[in-house]
């Protein structure tokens, strides 16, 4: 039987209490993960397109009023707003 890892409770950054120890800690390592996760290789002008094409289609079937705006070191790559 292995251990139970020690729970930590999420950090709430709307409280106006005080957090748990080690909550704003862990919160941080995980978006840190995130963010390397999450990081490209490259991306190209055709990958934003790609993924600028996917997510206006995922948004019109869903029916969702979004803006899309994909940039690469301020060079806009894809832009659009879905209507609502």
């Amino acid at each position: 039987m292995s251990a139970n890892p020690q729970h930590v409770t999420e950090f709430d950054p709307d409280s106006p209490d005080t957090q748990p120890e080690g909550s704003l800690q862990a919160l941080i390592a995980r978006v840190e993960a995130e963010v390397r996760e999450l990081q490209f290789p490259g991306f190209s002008a055709d990958d934003a397109l790609n993924l600028g094409l996917l997510l206006v289609e995922l948004g019109k079937e869903r029916g969702l009023p979004i803006a899309i705006d994909i940039t690469r070191g301020g060079q806009v790559l894809f832009h659009v707003a879905l209507p609502g």
